[in-house]
């Protein structure tokens, strides 16, 4: 995969329900970011290429036979997406051979992807990871209480490049709204936005 690489803004310091953010300029003499996200939490961030060493660190893993596809918005030396101020997605699927057989309907705009933790939906379901700027996480499957006006939408999606670690990729437009909480269930917080991602998934 060609090395992207991504920076957090804090744009206004407004409530989440209330903004929205348009997209910076591109650099002179740069592409636009093929990797980018506009999330909404207590302020509004914009992620995007070519800025301050960021990068989406791709990867697959298969615990208790469950594939574990994820992709993670983060600084070039924290490959496991949990530093200040990294976002990541993690896409579980149980049929592993349809993962490999049909990824395009898998990761098409069609597949009733949920998010993790509320979810009754055998075929897949999302865990999105927010770590704020003191180093706490937060995840959608961390979240105790009931998920109000809770979503993943994937809306175009296609095959990418393999990445460093010789993984397949696909590359996927989204958007997403679900409530995020710490490990000890003391703090939440809500998250929504729409990305471009890419998820390691063979």
């Amino acid at each position: 995969m060609k090395h992207t690489w991504y920076t957090l803004t804090l744009l206004v310091s407004l409530s989440w329900a209330a903004c929205t953010v348009d997209p910076p300029e591109p650099i002179d003499g740069e592409e636009n970011p093929v990797f980018v996200a506009s999330i909404n939490l207590d302020s509004v961030g914009f992620i995007q290429a070519g800025v301050n060493d960021y990068y989406l660190f791709t990867r697959v893993e298969r615990p208790d036979e469950t594939l574990v596809m994820s992709g993670a918005f983060a600084k070039t030396n924290c490959p496991d997406g949990d530093c200040p101020e990294s976002l990541k997605f993690e896409f579980w699927n149980n049929t592993l051979e349809n993962m490999v057989e049909l990824p395009e309907e898998i990761f098409g705009p069609f597949f009733p992807w949920q998010i993790k933790g509320i979810a009754t939906n055998p075929l897949g379901t999302v865990a999105i990871q927010w770590t704020d700027t003191k180093g706490r996480m937060l995840r959608s499957d961390w979240y105790a209480g009931f998920q109000d006006s809770t979503y993943m939408t994937i809306t175009a999606s296609e095959p990418w490049e393999n990445n460093e670690r010789g993984e397949k990729t696909w590359k996927m437009d989204v958007n997403f709204s679900c409530w995020l909480m710490d490990s000890t269930q003391t703090v939440e917080q809500r998250i929504e936005g729409t990305a471009v991602i890419a998820v390691g998934y063979r």
